[in-house]
């Protein structure tokens, strides 16, 4: 086996799902934020019948469901080990050609043409290639510029808005 690759991809893995949340649950955010300004806004201005609003409730509810999978879950499969493998060896080059195809020759059955002492010495270079790489992050937890002028902008409405449209009392018509 490979317990330094193994290792590695799970940390790996954790920082790739931390960093990926943290990208999509911002633009969920944003959205849903923008989203509910807007159905109070116009619920303040031109008053929403009852059915209106019920409408506006559960379009909101399934494209929030919506946007849950597409933020959210769609992107862990950019997590999948071969994918993630191979960024860290786009990051380190010492590792390249390496590390996924070690991951993989462990945990499939040898190739009968495949030399058993080649594959070994394969994965003794690849387990030292994963033992020394550098401890830092392969993937940065950070939002893109763009995305946090939307949440800042978002937050500004929501500062400006939410009092000139009745505070919590106009959110609670739209989803009450």
């Amino acid at each position: 086996m490979t317990p330094n690759i193994d290792e590695r991809l799970r940390g790996w893995r954790l920082q790739g799902l931390g960093a990926l949340w943290l990208e999509g649950g911002a633009r969920l955010a944003v959205w849903a934020g923008a989203a509910l300004l807007a159905a109070a806004a116009f619920d303040r201005l031109i008053g929403l019948p009852v059915e209106l609003r019920w409408a506006s409730f559960s379009l909101g509810s399934v494209s929030l469901l919506l946007g849950t999978g597409a933020w959210l879950f769609w992107p862990l499969r950019r997590l999948e080990a071969g994918r993630v493998l191979e960024a860290a060896c786009e990051r380190w080059p010492d590792a390249r050609g390496l590390l996924r195809s070690a991951w993989e020759l462990a945990r499939a059955p040898l190739d009968p043409a495949t030399s058993s002492s080649l594959a070994a010495r394969h994965l003794e270079a690849a387990e030292r290639a994963a033992a020394a790489l550098p401890e830092e992050a392969l993937f940065a937890a950070s939002l893109p510029p763009v995305l946090k002028r939307r949440l800042a902008g978002v937050a500004c409405l929501w500062a400006v808005g939410l009092p000139l449209l009745g505070g919590p009392q106009a959110l609670s018509r739209i989803v009450a």
